[in-house]
């Protein structure tokens, strides 16, 4: 890059191309605009151990603040990203000239779109207008977060508050919680949306949520495989369906009465007509091989970062599904405290806050209650 000793260094070069260029036909057009229309990231270099992949600079865009004159990305790039040596793409309004403040001294250098920059710090980036009547300053920031988002932190919660208290309706041997994560109200405020429960005859129970606590009807299932319907072990979570307005999906696993192995209920929720419709279905995976389940006793089901979480059993692995209970895999991504004496714990109970973090309440053997509270980095961080 050539050093920019003064900006006259460029009005001697404007006025030199005027003069050499006689032909009354061509006109050069001359601008006082010094404003940056666009900057962006190119391919970045991100180093984790001894290897090296790449990260799409033009993923995390740059937000120009035209007022301010500030230049900074609000999503920040991924931990262990290279931006010592980052090359950018800059627009100008009317070919405004850019140049970047050197580190050492105060003099400009101009720049080049092959120029590697060092973003450790703040830059500050110069944009002259064309006919040389000013120019504008620009401070760059290129944000870069310090630590890793998809891994979990866990605390010790001393002094914990107590978990939430589910009813347990006089007609229920067990009661399972709400079909959705958000109340959906008619025109007149009433809630529609479902709950659920297993009876003390062991037969899967629903109520809308307005109804009265003895009002449990049975709920319908598909007939050819409602043998396979748990009352043991059983968990159930739900979440809306993002593919349509006014719809939940309600999963619920528990242990097969006849095979004892896991069995996983799913049931689509409609409330689009003031009610809730829909069937539960079994999803057999008898034939399968992988993919499948293990039973868990002590069964918990969680919704988190897009994904349902399992845990229970001996509490040495926890397992997700990303299809909606279909198949399930272990995970190393969510993962348990690392003091999580799993031969010391008898129970836990398993939930999430609207701060993104799960909460593990944990029965000993000694009688007590251990609290822990994790959440993925990536979820704390300010939007």
């Amino acid at each position: 890059m050539k050093k920019l000793k003064t900006i006259y260094c460029m009005l001697a070069a404007l006025v030199l191309l005027s003069a050499c260029k006689t032909d009354e036909s061509y006109t050069t057009l001359l601008y006082n605009d010094a404003t940056i229309k666009s900057f962006t990231l190119g391919k970045l270099n991100r180093y984790i151990s001894t290897e090296k992949e790449y990260v799409t600079g033009s993923n995390y865009p740059m937000q120009i603040d035209a007022m301010a004159r500030t230049i900074v990305n609000p999503d920040s790039l991924p931990i262990y990203t290279d931006v010592k040596h980052v090359v950018v793409s800059i627009a100008t309004v009317n070919n405004g000239r850019v140049g970047i403040k050197n580190t050492a001294d105060d003099n400009f250098t101009f720049y080049a779109a092959t120029d590697s920059i060092d973003f450790t710090t703040e830059r500050i980036f110069r944009v002259w207008a064309s006919d040389g009547s000013g120019y504008s300053d620009y401070n760059v920031k290129v944000n870069l977060h310090k630590e890793d988002g998809d891994v979990m932190k866990w605390e010790v919660v001393h002094d914990a508050p107590l978990p939430p208290v589910l009813p347990q309706p006089a007609a229920l041997k067990e009661y399972l919680g709400k079909g959705s994560f958000k109340d959906y109200e008619d025109e007149v405020g009433r809630h529609y949306c479902e709950e659920y429960g297993i009876s003390k005859d062991n037969k899967l129970m629903s109520k809308a949520i307005d109804d009265s606590d003895d009002k449990w009807d049975v709920e319908p299932l598909d007939s050819k495989d409602a043998e396979h319907m748990p009352h043991e072990d059983v968990a159930m979570v739900s979440y809306p369906m993002q593919t349509a307005d006014s719809v939940d999906y309600v999963l619920l696993v528990g242990t097969d009465p006849i095979d004892f192995v896991s069995s996983v209920w799913r049931k689509v929720v409609d409330y689009s007509d003031k009610h809730a419709t829909g069937q539960w279905t079994y999803i057999d995976r008898s034939e399968e091989t992988i993919g499948k389940l293990p039973m868990l006793e002590n069964l918990n089901l969680i919704r988190y970062d897009g994904v349902t979480i399992a845990i229970g059993g001996d509490y040495k692995t926890l397992y997700e599904t990303r299809d909606n209970g279909i198949t399930w895999q272990e995970t190393d991504r969510i993962t348990l405290p690392s003091d999580f004496d799993d031969d010391k714990v008898v129970g836990v109970l398993a939930i999430t806050d609207d701060e993104n973090y799960i909460w593990l309440y944990c029965k000993m053997k000694d009688a007590t209650v251990k609290v822990w509270r994790g959440r993925l980095n990536k979820l704390g961080w300010k939007k």
